[in-house]
């Protein structure tokens, strides 16, 4: 499976440079709105391909967490 987040990532100028330095920050303090494409060409998953996903992140000194939400436009 594939799969692909843009997104972008606000922030004030002291957290954002806190954030290059790997530090932790209070995830309330920055906004990373995302939007993400999966692909699958195995059967069970393939009904990703056609489906729209909007993610919300925070990143922590070790790792972004994205978690992601289908959205259901019927």
């Amino acid at each position: 499976m594939d799969v692909v987040n843009v997104g972008t990532r606000h922030g004030p100028a002291e957290v954002v440079k806190r954030l290059a330095a790997g530090e932790d920050v209070d995830p309330t303090s920055c906004y990373m709105p995302k939007a993400a494409r999966l692909e699958s060409c195995d059967d069970l998953y393939v009904r990703v391909n056609h489906t729209l996903f909007t993610c919300a992140g925070i990143r922590r000194a070790s790792a972004a967490e994205i978690a992601c939400y289908k959205v259901d436009c019927r």
